[in-house]
């Protein structure tokens, strides 16, 4: 559904770099947002979301002024640049009892696209596993049902490229990134015997979504460089929007994988893109899995800790050459609030940036030629806490020195995260960091399912694997899955090994499929959905002797599923 209120059309202006994006909660209709913002056009996302697009200055003093710090889309970063037997999943492929393979399930990889003609997910005949593609970024053909933007590709429609000489000229949509290929193929990707190859769940049905890139004015609102992939917050939740949409017209239980992530929000699963997630997992068929993300050993979440006898403490940043622009934020623990001062490696010192009511204020520091953006928001709207956001520009080489003063401090607790890699330079980072509470911001979500990533040949912990927990202590990530030299389809019809916790997720996605068919469509259980497959796989988690769980990287253990069925069989529960 999408409302416009201008003569431009809403496609033109979700393409357009001269209009900005905001999310924000309706209710029944668009008329309180229509009257109070003014938007050119409107979309839904879902009966709780919609996406406004306005018209006016995009520069970052305008935007910090008008608009909740929530509503504007965070950016989100590819996470990740076999393991089946360890996972106990390749058992239920050769079961005569439990035949499980994904039969009659779909999984949605929201993510770079795909590359359909890859015989990981074409059949003998040359007809695809693909239910369809939603393809963001081609403007030329039928938009989804319900949507406004965007190529939609049917099932027929690849079977007719497939079959033509040119495949291409009829489905034009391909991934030119290769990251969306990998992990729908280690998800669902059939199994291809002569490259020793088999995905999780290879008889489940793909329903794939590729992500637009992210405007302009949020690469330049967030310090992100043009050249690093970079997808919208609302982009995410329309994708998700989508497969859920499609699985209901195939009337499959589908499970939603996703390999994107982002370090901006609190990382207490308030985010719109989080509680999305949590509003889809409570029904009955619906599975959300999601990638921790490869942050813990980057050096770019620093914990701030307030003595009893301190009315400040501070946090180093060394910038690194060449750094053009980076933001961060600071999210406080309600009620504490905050002010912040600032020494750049010169010596040149603000003491103090006193907060002023709905504006942003630009420091210029002369010594250094950099400019700080610094804005203050005291109540964030949908976790209530406290929000500090600083954007550097040209920011010096060297020392950067941030001193933060507690003016309500109850807590005395607080943190501050720097961008995600790729976003960032490896060279920009904080010099006393603290590697927990590093998982990527949709992984906090209550209800999806949080995978970290070990490397299955030694059973070490992935040393980037975010860890948790939440900044408000809920457990995350639920469990850890090999995600280290994982083997895969890449584009060009060929096969490669990738590391990351997209790959640890899409195998997780896959064990997840095995169980919606065994308790949906196998009657073991009629009201599965991704709470209760949270707490069969961690029931079956392994855990080793020594180890404390729940636990900070590891969750509940390692993904096996084997062991699931075996405690379920046993009783144990």
């Amino acid at each position: 559904m999408a409302e416009n209120y201008d003569d431009i059309s809403c496609e033109d202006v979700i393409y357009s770099e001269d209009y900005q994006d905001y999310i924000k909660e309706y209710f029944q209709d668009f008329s309180s947002i229509a009257g109070t913002y003014h938007p050119v056009c409107i979309e839904a996302i879902g009966s709780r979301y919609a996406v406004m697009h306005l018209a006016g200055d995009t520069s970052i003093q305008n935007i910090l002024s008008d608009y909740n710090i929530s509503m504007l889309p965070a950016l989100y970063g590819l996470l990740g640049t076999a393991g089946l037997e360890e996972s106990g999943i390749l058992y239920f492929h050769r079961s005569p009892y439990l035949n499980l393979r994904g039969s009659g399930v779909m999984i949605g990889v929201i993510d770079t696209g795909i590359d359909y003609r890859h015989q990981a997910f074409t059949y003998e005949d040359r007809t695809t596993k693909i239910y369809s593609i939603w393809d963001q970024t081609i403007r030329d053909g039928e938009s989804p049902e319900g949507f406004i933007y965007g190529t939609e590709y049917t099932s027929e429609q690849i079977n007719r490229a497939l079959a033509a000489e040119n495949s291409l000229a009829v489905v034009p949509s391909q991934d030119e990134n290769g990251h969306g290929t990998f992990i729908a193929g280690v998800a669902a990707g059939r199994v291809i015997e002569s490259e020793d190859f088999s995905g999780a769940a290879p008889d489940a049905s793909l329903c794939i979504v590729k992500l637009k890139p992210c405007k302009q004015y949020l690469r330049q609102f967030y310090g992100t460089a043009a050249d690093v992939p970079a997808y919208q917050e609302n982009d995410i939740m329309a994708g998700i929007s989508y497969c859920i949409q499609k699985a209901q017209e195939a009337r499959m239980p589908v499970i939603i994988l996703l390999g994107v992530g982002t370090n901006s929000g609190g990382h207490t699963g308030q985010s719109y893109l989080s509680q999305l997630i949590d509003d889809i997992s409570g029904f009955s068929g619906v599975c959300v899995v999601t990638a921790v993300g490869g942050e813990a050993d980057k050096r770019h979440h620093f914990l701030g800790v307030l003595s009893e006898d301190s009315a400040y403490t501070e946090a180093e940043i060394r910038v690194g050459a060449g750094e053009r622009a980076f933001s961060l934020e600071l999210w406080s623990i309600h009620p504490d609030l905050y002010t912040i001062g600032i020494q750049s490696p010169a010596g040149e010192r603000i003491e103090k940036i006193t907060p002023i009511a709905g504006r942003s204020q630009t420091i210029r520091f002369i010594l250094d030629q950099t400019e700080i953006f610094v804005y203050y928001q005291m109540v964030e709207s949908l976790s209530g806490q406290q929000v500090i956001f600083l954007r550097f520009d040209e920011p010096t080489q060297g020392i950067w020195s941030l001193r933060i003063y507690g003016n309500l401090a109850v807590n005395r607790r607080f943190h501050i995260w720097l961008p995600m890699t790729p976003f960032i330079s490896d060279q920009t980072y904080f010099l006393r960091p603290d590697p927990d509470v590093t998982l990527s911001d949709a992984a906090c979500a209550s209800e999806g399912i949080s995978v970290a990533a070990y490397n299955d040949t030694n059973n070490s912990l992935y040393a980037a694997s975010g860890r948790g927990f939440t900044a408000d202590y809920e457990i995350k990530p639920d469990l850890a899955a090999p995600g280290v030299q994982i083997y895969g389809p890449v584009p060009g019809n060929r096969f490669g090994t990738r590391t990351g916790t997209s790959m640890a997720a899409a195998q997780t996605a896959g064990a997840a499929a095995l169980l919606m068919e065994w308790g949906l469509l196998k009657g073991n259980d009629l009201q599965l959905n991704s709470h209760k497959i949270i707490k069969y796989l961690t029931l079956g988690a392994v855990r080793r002797e020594g180890v404390v769980y729940p636990d900070r990287a590891w969750g509940y253990g390692r993904l096996n599923l084997l062991k699931t069925f075996n405690e379920l069989v046993t009783g144990r529960t």
